[in-house]
């Protein structure tokens, strides 16, 4: 997935901000086209991929596919045909989880108590 800068889309009667590409090829006949589903996303505010705004495909061909060669390649080319301008990798933020402490166990077969002598009758 790739950051691009904000984008608008009408989605439902209003207007959203894209800010998230993503792109991969659904078809590809090693001959002359490749057809790419592309999908933009409005990014949370905590910087999360969001609702997903708007997905379609895409067919490359003639001199774009003879000079397509590489993801990157296919991505800057999805971008180009919906004027869009990736400005990086999209890496989703690490989610904070607070590190629980285990609870104290006995091993198996073991007393919990403190050893005891043994006295005979």
């Amino acid at each position: 997935m790739k950051k691009i800068n904000p984008i608008q889309i009408w989605v439902n009667g209003a207007i959203k901000i894209a800010t998230i590409l993503f792109a991969k090829v659904t078809n590809d006949n090693l001959q002359d086209a490749a057809t790419f589903q592309y999908t933009l996303f409005e990014t949370t505010e905590n910087g999360y991929q969001g609702n997903q705004l708007t997905r379609n495909d895409l067919t490359m061909t003639g001199a774009d596919y003879v000079a397509y060669s590489s993801n990157q390649d296919a991505y800057n080319w999805v971008a180009k045909q919906i004027n869009a301008t990736i400005i990086g990798e999209y890496v989703a933020p690490i989610k904070e989880t607070p590190i629980a402490t285990a609870p104290e166990t006995t091993t198996p077969g073991t007393d919990a108590q403190p050893s005891q002598p043994i006295t005979q009758p």
